[in-house]
């Protein structure tokens, strides 16, 4: 086994958080369709529904709810490719987070 340098073990941890991450978003965006867009709410307001809507999936989830069939539209909650411009905010939180 190879040693790893610190920005491989950074990016490699980053990976695996970002797919759970956005995996847990998409679900909450399948069962609660009020946050596939904007919520024209103040920020606390906005937050309380976010929370409202994890605690209730968690519920159908403790319940065995199941998801709602995907539906096919322009969102599908898919995240934008990553761009080339994000090497550098990485190389630089990597080194002042793992350095």
């Amino acid at each position: 086994m190879h040693s790893l340098t610190q920005e491989v073990i950074c990016i490699r941890a980053h990976k695996r958080t970002r797919c759970v991450v956005e995996r847990g978003i998409g679900q909450l965006k399948r069962r609660f369709h009020v946050l596939h867009g904007e919520i024209w709410l103040t920020p606390e307001k906005a937050s309380r529904v976010i929370t409202v809507c994890a605690i209730l999936h968690n519920l159908c989830k403790q319940h065995n709810i199941p998801q709602p069939e995907e539906e096919d539209d322009d969102e599908g909650g898919v995240a934008a490719p990553v761009q080339q411009s994000g090497v550098a905010y990485r190389a630089h939180y990597t080194n002042t987070h793992f350095g």
